[in-house]
């Protein structure tokens, strides 16, 4: 089993089919397979072999989608970055997944300047026109490759394909690796939900993330169908190109849906072309659901995650009014359940802990093989979440994974945070949490306690944050404190700093 083998029948099948559309730019299936088997060729000159690690740091383009098939057929491994991370962030992820090249954007490069005498990436590949060589530009080495086939790597349903990684909860960001039969299973997952129908699908979510890669663009070149790309979201510039392509699908998290809804022209745009879009990353107010359900647009809310490959729970659009703050039901490949704290399941409308179990479940964490197991019970993984299932079997998340906050569809690890700013010679105590946000969903904020004779602001905090994390990791507002509220074991009770706290 081998995902890369999709685009060479594709290619065979319908050569002149549009695979990728991504600015003026619009490649044949026949096109994109060319670009995939010189990149491959390239890649195995370079010394890439089967199980390497190649990583990636690029926005959404017809690049990502060639690299992650190249390296699929050659039984390597993909290890896409977050651009939105810090250097120091990057270069961890780059030690820890031992990635041998980093194919980059050329806007990306400043990123580069800040890890590169750090990590042990033998080779960059520059994507644009800041190459310093042309052993480094990245259409020069394609056009110097042969397009025949590779020789395809004969890799088992468990074999890696991709490594994702998330944010940590004790500080370090963990690997979950996904394999070609993750791939697949939750391409057909996405099939089984949304059906087969032919159109175009915008995938305007970062494919970095397991939304744009596994949820997205693995499902869309499995059904031979289009992949509209947005390099990176833009409400105005979505409405432009659902209307323009005649967009069938998308996935996109509730903020996005909602600045589209502000576009002042909103009403003006032709939606009529979409058949649905999947919603992750957190449930659809009413307002915003009730605003796309008036313009015949039907939304499909669910839940999944990056050991997941995405995909888990969907609830179907005929179900979201009545099943308002529902996730749905298991998705067909996948198992969901939940359980008590002795492991038995729950009787309906009781809280649990929310267990995965299938073929799109990760096999593990990479490098990490004591939390891998503590992480499955008999074959069952624990997501962390609580949940409860009603007496239709209808799934609701009540919290999510312990301390975890989202905003804007992105996850945030408040000890990853925390870590951050205890290293501020200032800063004696610190706990993070979420609080509201009407533009973002939820907000960083973190509470801090200086250390005695110690003066601290806000600005001095997030000064200190801005080299070292994400920008959306980054505490909006802070707030300073005595002392932090602790158990008889000494751990923050989060609970209490939520109560008095966590007010917008």
């Amino acid at each position: 089993m081998n995902a890369g083998e999709w685009l060479y029948k594709h290619s065979s099948r319908k050569p002149n089919a549009t695979a990728v559309i991504v600015d003026d730019k619009r490649l044949s299936y026949a096109e994109l397979n060319a670009r995939v088997n010189r990149l491959a060729h390239t890649l195995t000159d370079m010394g890439i072999k089967e199980h390497d690690r190649v990583s990636a740091l690029m926005f959404n383009s017809n690049e990502y989608v060639e690299l992650t098939f190249a390296l699929a057929k050659l039984g390597a491994t993909l290890v896409p970055l977050n651009y939105r991370l810090a250097p120091p962030e990057l270069e961890y992820i780059l030690n820890d997944s031992g990635a041998r090249i980093l194919v980059y954007a050329a806007e990306l490069s400043y990123l580069c300047d800040g890890f590169r005498k750090n990590v042990g990436v033998e080779r960059y590949l520059c994507v644009g026109d800041a190459a310093t060589s042309p052993l480094d530009d990245y259409e020069k080495l394609l056009a110097r490759a042969s397009d025949s086939e590779p020789q395809l790597a004969h890799t088992a349903i468990d074999d890696d394909f991709v490594i994702l990684y998330t944010s940590g909860t004790t500080g370090r960001p963990k690997g979950a690796v996904l394999t070609h039969g993750n791939a697949l299973f939750a391409s057909l997952n996405i099939i089984h939900h949304t059906g087969n129908v032919p159109g175009s699908v915008l995938i305007s979510v970062p494919m970095f993330h397991v939304a744009g890669l596994t949820s997205q663009a693995l499902p869309t070149i499995y059904r031979g169908q289009t992949i509209v790309f947005q390099r990176y979201f833009d409400p105005g510039h979505a409405l432009q190109l659902i209307e323009r392509e005649k967009i069938r699908a998308s996935l996109l998290v509730p903020a996005m849906l909602l600045f589209m809804s502000q576009v002042s022209n909103f009403k003006e745009y032709d939606l009529s072309s979409i058949e649905s879009i999947f919603v992750g990353g957190a449930p659809v107010p009413l307002p915003i659901l009730h605003t796309y359900l008036g313009r015949g647009v039907m939304i499909r809310q669910g839940f999944g995650m990056t050991e997941s490959s995405g995909t888990g729970i969907v609830l179907d659009p005929e179900d979201a009014e009545r099943k308002v703050g529902s996730c749905g039901k298991p998705m067909f490949h996948c198992n969901a359940r939940v359980w008590d704290e002795r492991g038995n399941d729950t009787q309906p409308g009781q809280v649990g802990e929310l267990m995965l179990q299938g073929p799109v479940v990760t096999k593990g964490y990479w490098n990490l093989p004591e939390q891998t197991e503590r992480s499955f019970t008999n074959g069952w993984f624990h997501t962390g979440d609580l949940a409860r299932v009603d007496d239709e079997g209808y799934f609701y998340i009540v919290e999510r994974k312990k301390d975890m906050l989202i905003t804007g569809g992105e996850n945030v690890y408040p000890a990853e945070v925390e870590e951050v700013i205890m290293a501020h010679p200032k800063v004696g105590e610190v706990g993070v949490i979420g609080v509201p946000d009407e533009r973002w969903g939820e907000s960083v904020r973190a509470i801090v306690v200086p250390l005695p004779g110690q003066s601290l602001t806000a600005d001095e905090i997030q000064d200190f944050c801005k080299s070292r994390l994400a920008k959306y990791k980054i505490p909006k507002s802070v707030k300073f404190v005595d002392e932090l509220p602790r158990n008889p074991a000494g751990k923050i009770l989060k609970r209490v700093l939520r109560e008095q706290f966590g007010s917008s």
